[in-house]
């Protein structure tokens, strides 16, 4: 199963932070997340990451049962 998807990417330097939001009808699933970067006392720094994702399985509705489990596994 290949996963299509598109996504609109918007950064904000002031914030130090990209998201990105579905765009929908494009391909089988839907992406949307975003990263915000910080510094830690120490000198190190933070990258905090948010994702979520959905995919529409193109199989009929026996198969897709069968199907589904495996898919969720691995991804």
């Amino acid at each position: 199963v290949q996963t299509v998807y598109a996504s609109r990417y918007v950064n904000d330097p002031k914030k130090k932070t990209v998201t990105w939001t579905p765009i929908l009808g494009e391909g089988n699933a839907t992406v949307g997340g975003s990263w915000e970067v910080s510094g830690l006392p120490s000198g190190k720094t933070r990258l905090r990451l948010l994702n979520k994702g959905d995919m529409e399985l193109p199989f009929p509705g026996p198969v897709k049962s069968l199907v589904t489990p495996f898919v969720k596994r691995e991804y």
